[in-house]
């Protein structure tokens, strides 16, 4: 071919082209795809909020129900001491039952007895009448020492085993007015008018009587005294009864209530331990804050409740038997409480506690190493299962103090150390041992030192 025939040249694609329409499609393609992955990332943007608006709620309904669980504890353990031990008539004598050993109460009895035997009996004109006009002048004090002769045998019987007796009869009759008070009832022959407790002296003053007259002392022989003590005057408790009534019907409600706000709170929260925490040292600080209320409600009692036959040291001692279970109580429950947060501190990732459980760890594998203990088949198997075995060993120590009649502070220090005694077995049992000649595995450590 020569030079000077014409080459041919592509000429470019026109409008209608296929060449033209399928690089059309192939942008519309490509916008597609731009458009569709787009959507797809607003689609999970919002998918994200979402999940974070979920989450937003339970963050402040898990504090919520956090804050009311500890600020309800203290009640929760007020109502079940007042159900328990205030409206159950065996067991409210029984816990005034010491009274009868008081020297206060005792005092203050006997002075009343002596007083309505002598405001009964009129022994100065008695006496005026068997003296002589010469010796009239000794009618004053042979009345006062007989007075100081009659409230010290009363003060002799209320010490002897037989006033115990009576001391529990009297009380369980003047229970239903206790009751009355808590309740606001009243009609027949129980009253809670004012907030008043009237023990019947009736059983006491016939003893007294029959031992006067053992003495010698018959000026009382067959008199018939209706005489009442005032165990208990306050028309404050009356005012509270409405309040108090609510908090005894409450006792299965309210602990059921604080215990459900605990697990529901350990559940919605995004960090367990931590609110685990909060929550112990929240009902700790909760039941310190009821118990300094109620030493300074004492102070309020006694001042209220003082009168012409209780004085304060007789209302102090009352105050103290009737609480002293509600006192042990709430004691308890903040060292629970304590105990709570220090096990969810120990088992935590901090410096601190990691060091303190890797060095307990090591001392207890190490004296087991030293002493050469073997558990062969059974070691296995407790490595292989110790965290089942710890959250046995923590079920059982919850069971126990639950179990357990007033178990106080002591009791709960008490399980707290055998419940480190089970977990100390269970690591020198299930510890870490060299590998066997043939090669087998070995058991798993129960503390990580990483």
């Amino acid at each position: 071919m020569s030079s000077d025939e014409p080459r041919w040249t592509p000429t470019p694609a026109g409008p209608g082209s296929l060449e033209a329409l399928q690089a059309e499609v192939a942008s519309l393609r490509a916008e597609v795809d731009r458009l569709r992955a787009a959507q797809r990332d607003r689609g999970a943007d919002d998918f994200d909020r979402l999940l974070r608006a979920r989450r937003n709620w339970r963050r402040p309904l898990g504090a919520l129900l956090l804050a009311l669980a500890c600020a309800l504890s203290p009640l929760a353990i007020f109502s079940v001491w007042l159900r328990a031990q205030v409206t159950d008539t065996n067991r409210y004598v029984q816990n005034v039952a010491p009274l009868s050993r008081n020297k206060d109460i005792d005092a203050a009895v006997a002075a009343k007895v002596a007083n309505e035997l002598f405001a009964s009996v009129d022994v100065r004109a008695i006496a005026q009448q068997a003296l002589p006009p010469q010796g009239q002048f000794l009618a004053g004090p042979l009345t006062s020492g007989l007075r100081t002769f009659t409230q010290q045998t009363a003060e002799r019987v209320f010490e002897s085993p037989q006033f115990n007796k009576l001391w529990k009869d009297a009380n369980r009759v003047a229970h239903s007015q206790v009751v009355a008070i808590v309740k606001g009832k009243s009609g027949g022959i129980v009253t809670s008018k004012d907030g008043r407790v009237v023990l019947d002296l009736g059983a006491l003053v016939a003893r007294v009587q029959a031992e006067l007259h053992a003495n010698g002392v018959n000026l009382f022989d067959g008199l018939k005294v209706n005489s009442t003590f005032e165990l208990l005057q306050s028309k404050d408790l009356a005012r509270a009864s409405d309040w108090v009534r609510y908090l005894e019907a409450a006792a299965v409600i309210l602990p059921v209530g604080v215990i459900a706000a605990f697990v529901l709170a350990v559940a919605l929260s995004d960090d367990r331990r931590r609110t685990l925490l909060r929550g112990g040292l929240g009902v700790a600080f909760a039941m310190v804050v009821m118990l300094a209320l109620l030493y300074a409600g004492r102070a309020v009692f006694i001042d209220s409740v003082a009168g012409p036959d209780v004085p304060h040291a007789a209302a102090g001692a009352f105050f103290d038997t009737v609480v002293r279970f509600l006192r042990t109580g709430l004691r308890a429950g903040a060292t629970a409480g304590l105990v709570v947060a220090a096990g969810v501190w120990v088992t935590s990732a901090h410096r601190t506690a990691v060091r303190l459980r890797t060095t307990c760890g090591r001392l207890l594998t190490g004296v087991a190493a030293h002493e050469d203990w073997e558990f062969g088949a059974t070691g296995i198997w407790v490595a292989a299962h110790k965290r089942a075995l710890r959250y046995a060993v923590a079920v059982v120590g919850a069971l126990a103090l639950v179990v357990l009649k007033h178990p106080g502070p002591k009791g709960v220090i008490t399980v707290t150390v055998l419940l480190l005694l089970a977990v100390a077995v269970i690591e020198v049992v299930g510890r870490a041992v060299s590998p066997p000649p043939d090669g087998g595995t070995t058991q798993p450590q129960l503390f990580d030192s990483a």
